[in-house]
């Protein structure tokens, strides 16, 4: 597998490219974060409301206090990275 292939599985799925790359802690830690984040800001389901157009249902349901790891997620993956 080549470097760009990892590196489309790495935005693609957070943790899988350390994986591939046989960083096997760090990569289950991204994918356990991943996980974490996703079930305790309801992200998927925020985004189903949306797409359905149902954006004040979307707000609402969102858990902002968890949903602000999203942003900083990438970026502690390029910092431990480095």
């Amino acid at each position: 597998m080549d470097a760009k292939e990892r590196l489309f599985w790495c935005i693609a799925f957070p943790g899988f490219g350390q994986l591939l790359n046989g960083k096997y802690l760090k990569g289950i830690t991204f994918i356990s974060l991943e996980f974490v984040i996703n079930v305790k800001s309801h992200f998927n389901e925020v985004i189903l409301y949306s797409f359905n157009g149902e954006i004040k249902k979307a707000i609402d349901y969102t858990d902002y206090q968890w949903i602000m790891f999203y942003p900083s997620f990438p970026l502690l993956r390029q910092c431990i990275a480095s």
